[in-house]
């Protein structure tokens, strides 16, 4: 990733500022971008090999505020394995068009906020995930956010315990998923305590979907 933490406690990323992951940008030894790299290993049915913008990993207590992420050139933000995250006036942009470019994914963590919030993606808004093996994922709070363009508010793929996810006061444009649970049988489990309220989407494709099968 472009910028990692491990380990660390009450630490964070604050603004006003901006983190251009340039993954539309071509590199200078392949004349192609991270984007291109990566559409090209989807056709071919080969694995995505590009970075992403900022992993946290084994932390406690991190704080995004202000900042705005774009053009990563893969996922934007994970925080994985932690406890305690917030991400808060936080402005995700990338086009529509760049292939696995989540937005925020909380990953075998707990006690996570995201709020006032703008992410517009190409691939998952926020993706909650839980690892076989790890930690469960629990006590999420998404509140007061606006979602453009994207795959939706998801929870999974992996889906090995979940619990106590709470979605306030979203609204969504152009998405194409809007509240979506996805699982598929490698790494399904249990999703419990989700509640969404006073969500709002406009011209969603699919508004509500839970997939069991999501390999196929």
């Amino acid at each position: 990733a472009f910028i990692t933490a491990v380990s660390t406690t009450n630490s964070g990323i604050y603004g006003p500022g901006t983190i251009d992951g340039q993954g539309g940008v071509k590199l200078q030894d392949k004349k192609v971008s991270w984007w291109e790299l990566a559409a090209d290993a989807k056709v071919k049915k080969l694995k995505q090999n590009t970075p992403r913008l900022i992993q946290i990993n084994k932390s406690k207590n991190f704080t995004l505020y202000n900042v705005s992420l774009i053009n990563s050139p893969n996922f934007h933000v994970v925080f994985s394995d932690g406890d305690g995250f917030t991400a808060w006036k936080t402005t995700i942009k990338t086009p529509s068009t760049a292939r696995n470019t989540d937005g925020i994914d909380p990953m075998s963590s707990k006690n996570i906020t995201i709020a006032y919030s703008n992410i517009a993606t190409g691939d998952d808004n926020v993706a909650i995930k839980a690892y076989k093996g790890r930690a469960e994922t629990r006590n999420i709070s998404i509140l007061h956010n606006d979602f453009g363009t994207g795959h939706g508010m998801s929870i999974g793929s992996e889906t090995m315990g979940v619990y106590n996810v709470t979605v306030d006061d979203l609204k969504m444009k152009g998405t194409t998923n809007g509240l979506r649970i996805k699982s598929d049988k490698s790494a399904a489990g249990v999703v419990n305590g989700v509640r969404y309220s006073n969500v709002v989407m406009k011209n969603v494709a699919k508004p509500i979907v839970i997939d069991t099968v999501y390999e196929k």
